[in-house]
């Protein structure tokens, strides 16, 4: 079922969709951030894996009554964020497989068609409610009509959403002129990340990570059932960059070899 975009009380229905999934998830007042990884894998099987081709957000598809979905973790960790938003935005009102390219996931130049623009509105909406919005700028004490480039971009931190996603939904909210919203389109990575540099704004490296949701804890919990080897649950470790070390598992004592002397004893009469 996809959403049409008609007011109702005032407010868009893609704003009050995002705002009842985040009430249902008891999340209306918390800056959702990476949580958004846990409300995904509710409803898919959830592969992390860093793909080659960064203008790919990830894919989604169905299988055997199942829904698969696959983040890129070769992009960064905000965009990373911003890809599971959107494929929870396939998976409860626009259900056909695709993949998700990055350049359609947030608005820029590029020319977006009507559903990726909906879409959007409506992973903006779940991702940056306008209170939690208005809260942060308060607390902050940033002025109710930015202008100044550091102050979104240390809410774009605060929220963990990428910049140009920031930017279009504070034009959203009229927290920044039309103007202001044009001019900061156009900044690219590059001048991004010099003045997050400049402003001692840490950013999150690419985690290149890879797993397949729950499959750390379901093979440690197999290991400790003795239901697979040290060396199975080594290589299952492996695939999501981890050793078992740094799960709180030892490597077993091997059985040592017996001694000839030791031999002789137990075949000896």
């Amino acid at each position: 079922m996809q959403i049409t975009t008609q007011k109702a009380n005032g407010n868009s229905f893609l704003e009050m969709q995002a705002q009842n999934k985040l009430a249902s998830y008891y999340k209306q007042n918390t800056i959702l951030q990476d949580q958004i990884f846990d409300i995904l894998q509710l409803h898919s099987r959830v592969l992390y894996y860093p793909l080659d081709d960064e203008s790919i957000g990830g894919y989604f598809s169905h299988l055997q009554g199942e829904t698969f979905v696959c983040i890129n973790t070769s992009l960064s960790y905000e965009e990373q964020i911003l890809s599971a938003a959107h494929a929870l935005y396939h998976i409860w009102y626009d259900h056909r497989e695709g993949v998700l390219l990055a350049a359609t996931l947030e608005e820029t130049k590029q020319e977006l068609t009507p559903n990726q623009q909906q879409a959007n509105q409506f992973v903006r909406a779940l991702l940056l409610p306008e209170l939690l919005l208005i809260k942060e700028m308060h607390l902050h004490a940033m002025e109710p009509k930015l202008k100044d480039l550091t102050d979104i971009l240390k809410l774009a931190r605060i929220f963990l959403v990428p910049f140009h996603t920031m930017v279009k939904r504070l034009e959203e909210i009229e927290a920044i002129s039309q103007k202001t919203y044009l001019s900061l389109l156009n900044l690219d990575k590059n001048q991004l990340g010099l003045w997050k540099k400049r402003l001692g704004l840490d950013s999150i490296e690419r985690t290149n990570k890879i797993s397949l949701d729950s499959l750390v804890e379901y093979a440690v919990r197999a290991y400790e059932l003795h239901q697979i080897t040290f060396e199975r649950l080594e290589y299952l470790l492996s695939l999501a960059c981890l050793q078992a070390g740094e799960v709180g598992i030892t490597s077993p004592e091997k059985p040592q070899t017996p001694s000839e002397e030791e031999l002789s004893r137990l075949i000896t009469p």
